[in-house]
């Protein structure tokens, strides 16, 4: 029987597929970004800076994970074979970001640079590990 697939249905090539996660991975940064700073300003006034930032940074982590497990990268896996890769590589990210600033500044640079420098490779190492390890089918 020849099945017709619709538009939707129909597998991407592989290259565009990889341009669509890529767009969908920072969407998601986007939206997790603008809820961890939303959720982050709610709550000052209420909990102080401190508690503040870790609620709005962990509400934002929640998001990411999930729109990045379920929309991004579509995984079939479990979200408990999923979480603790994702929270290493959120970790390994987090320590080249914070490496490659502090070493651009070390070398001379200025701090906005230097912070590019970090953000990009951060976003760049994210997708990456997340496609090929974390999120992988």
């Amino acid at each position: 029987m020849n099945t017709v697939l619709s538009p939707l249905q129909k597998p991407l090539p592989a290259g565009s597929l990889l341009w669509q996660q890529g767009l969908r991975f920072g969407l998601t940064g986007l939206a997790n970004t603008l809820l961890t700073f939303v959720l982050i300003l709610l709550a000052k006034p209420l909990l102080g800076i401190t508690a503040a930032n870790v609620l709005g940074y962990l509400c934002g982590m929640a998001l990411s994970f999930s729109l990045n497990r379920r929309w991004t990268f579509a995984s079939r896996r479990t979200a408990w074979k999923t979480l603790a890769g994702f929270l290493a590589v959120s970790g390994l990210a987090l320590l080249l970001n914070c490496s490659l600033i502090a070493s651009a500044m070390a070398l001379g640079s200025t701090y906005l640079p230097a912070q590019i420098l970090g953000s990009v490779s951060y976003t760049l190492f994210s997708f990456w590990a997340m496609r090929t390890y974390v999120f992988r089918n």
